[in-house]
């Protein structure tokens, strides 16, 4: 009969954010006979797996080796909400392991787009212009801190008030600070809407603002 072992695990930070540096690591001990106590079991290979939310199997995405003291780091990319584990073969001597999962949610970059239509109300025929700024969280952990968002593509729509939906009437770039304008001829009363469609690793958002016509 093998001796025993025993493989823990911690992946961090989380929460992550998409394309954020995860890491792996944990601790490969062994049964000693002699003292009867567990203690870190060096040189050993240790494969890492994850298990996406929802899916299976889980799939092995690196491999790495304990030190003198049994631990053992592996740096991965964050890329989905996962289950994170470990899993050691065994030797001649000592039983093959696997560790519990650690679930680290991976999410999106907050962005906010600000929109301000003016003047307000408008003359009925009059230019209204809709500006504002477009910025993206640092960090999805902790105070979030916002910073410009530049060189994104925006779209703008317009609802009138009193009819279904709104239509898009232009598309807009952010400037070098994230900031956009666009000017259009307004004859109803109704509401603007500047929208963000969100990248693989910031998620969508939107401002509006509505105006009266006199």
């Amino acid at each position: 009969m093998k001796l025993p072992t025993a493989l823990t695990l911690d992946a961090a930070p989380e929460p992550a954010a998409v394309g954020e540096t995860l890491t792996v690591n944990g601790k490969l001990t062994r049964y000693g006979q002699s003292t009867g106590k567990y203690a870190g079991y060096s040189g050993r290979k240790v494969d890492v797996y994850f298990d996406p939310a929802g899916a299976a199997p889980h799939t092995k995405v690196g491999t790495a080796t304990t030190d003198a003291s049994g631990r053992f780091t592996k740096k991965v990319t964050a890329k989905t909400t996962g289950v994170w584990s470990a899993e050691y073969a065994g030797s001649t001597y000592y039983a093959a392991v696997r560790s519990a999962g650690d679930s680290v949610t991976v999410v999106k970059k907050k962005t906010r787009v600000s929109a301000d239509a003016s003047p307000e109300p408008v003359k009925k025929g009059a230019k209204v212009t809709v500006a504002g700024r477009l910025t993206h969280a640092t960090a999805v952990r902790g105070t979030l801190r916002y910073t410009s968002y530049p060189h994104m593509t925006l779209t703008v729509w317009f609802d009138p008030a009193g009819a279904k939906g709104a239509s898009k009437v232009a598309t807009v770039t952010t400037s070098s600070s994230g900031t956009y304008s666009v000017k259009r001829t307004q004859s109803v009363a109704g509401t603007w809407s500047v929208r963000f469609a969100g990248t693989p690793s910031y998620a969508a958002s939107a401002g509006k603002d509505t105006v009266a016509v006199k």
